[in-house]
């Protein structure tokens, strides 16, 4: 497991690159990544751009983010059979938010304490290690000064909170 988490390193690193982006952009790109595994499970992706939503930041960082949650709410859906909707949606205050929503089977309240923690899946899949909402929060909280909320209803909502800065602040939007 350290191996893998060394892997992942290099998002935490102190040399990603802080540019002005498109938060619109990067969470197309993550949807377009994704896309395929979408289509083959018949999973509807409900996103309207509102704003141009800028940020300053590391990119490439909020995108392995949102292909971590994104990919976490296609897996929730995989089995079900209702219809499988993922609804994204940003709003930009105080703090920028990004909310993930999936209506899918949920999470257990006995897991919602433990999902941030490496190791821990909740699929029997071999393949998977349970590191990806660990690193999305490592990313999160080390990378955006942010934070990263769930909340299990009907389905589960994954809320991205990206801190604002001033100018020179180092990581946020500047005014």
């Amino acid at each position: 497991m350290s191996a893998t988490i060394d892997d992942f390193s290099h998002y935490l690193s102190a040399d990603s690159i802080s540019t002005e982006f498109s938060i619109n952009e990067c969470v197309n790109i993550a949807v377009k990544l994704l896309v395929a595994e979408f289509l083959k499970h018949n999973i509807v992706v409900n996103y309207q751009q509102n704003s141009a939503f800028l940020y300053t930041g590391c990119r490439n960082e909020l995108l392995q983010v949102l292909v971590i949650i994104l990919s976490n709410a296609k897996d929730a859906l995989i089995h079900s059979d209702n219809e499988k909707i993922i609804e994204i949606k940003i709003e930009q205050n105080s703090v920028t938010s990004i909310s993930i929503s999936d209506n899918g089977c949920g999470i257990k309240k006995a897991d919602l304490h433990k999902i941030f923690e490496p190791g821990f899946s909740t699929h029997s899949n071999h393949l998977d290690n349970g590191l990806g909402l660990y690193i999305a929060r490592a990313i999160m909280r080390d990378r955006f000064s942010g934070e990263i909320k769930v909340e299990s209803n009907n389905g589960a909502t994954f809320t991205l909170l990206l801190k604002e800065y001033k100018v020179g602040g180092g990581g946020g939007i500047d005014d």
